[in-house]
């Protein structure tokens, strides 16, 4: 929930506030998307040699980019080698399910605080404006909708309406992390690591 979140706003804010192209948006995204996906990789390798989910929750918030991957996939690899083989197919997409619907929730939720802070920006910085408008322009066409001297206003009132999206990400991350510490703490042993790979095929 808290990776979608994170990768649909950093654009965003880079579009908005530094006035980057969408191209140059997904560069500069390249920080977070690669150490994102060596973690992936890295945590799979780590959790099929300790056999203990529990050390990939803790502590996942200090990176975003690469702890996200870090944890990316304990959730699923948890749920299969505590199942049954010929539960393995479903068990895996009942993970995958709410992992893809808890994130289009959230990313909801992020939407709406992003909206109603920039709504309310509007309203109190630039009131001769209608502040639908600021909704309709989008992040790349700022520069080109308003006024020199109204785009560092617009620019703040983004800088606002991002602060909430990324305020509600981080209670995301604390609550995540409280509730890893009630799953299981119980050792996974290759023989179950092998049973959640063999299933999963």
């Amino acid at each position: 929930m808290r990776s979608f979140s994170t990768t649909y706003y950093v654009p965003i804010y880079f579009q908005s506030v530094y006035n980057s192209s969408p191209i140059e948006s997904g560069v500069k995204m390249l920080a977070l998307i690669i150490p994102l996906t060596i973690a992936a990789t890295v945590q799979g390798v780590a959790l099929s040699k300790t056999g203990i989910v529990p050390l990939f929750w803790i502590g996942y918030q200090i990176l975003v980019g690469f702890l996200t991957g870090w944890t990316f996939q304990v959730a699923l690899s948890n749920a299969q080698v505590h199942a049954r083989p010929e539960d393995m197919s479903q068990v895996a997409s009942i993970v995958n399910f709410f992992v893809t619907v808890g994130g289009s929730f959230f990313l909801s939720a992020a939407q709406s605080a992003f909206n109603n802070q920039l709504l309310q920006e509007m309203a109190r910085r630039l009131p001769d404006l209608d502040p639908s408008m600021v909704l309709g322009v989008g992040a790349t066409q700022i520069r080109q909708a308003y006024t020199p001297s109204q785009v560092p206003v617009v620019i703040d009132v983004y800088v606002v309406g991002l602060k909430a999206v990324f305020a509600i990400t981080m209670a995301a991350f604390g609550v995540s992390t409280i509730i890893g510490f009630f799953g299981s703490w119980r050792r996974l042993h290759a023989n179950s690591l092998k049973k959640a790979a063999g299933g999963a095929a």
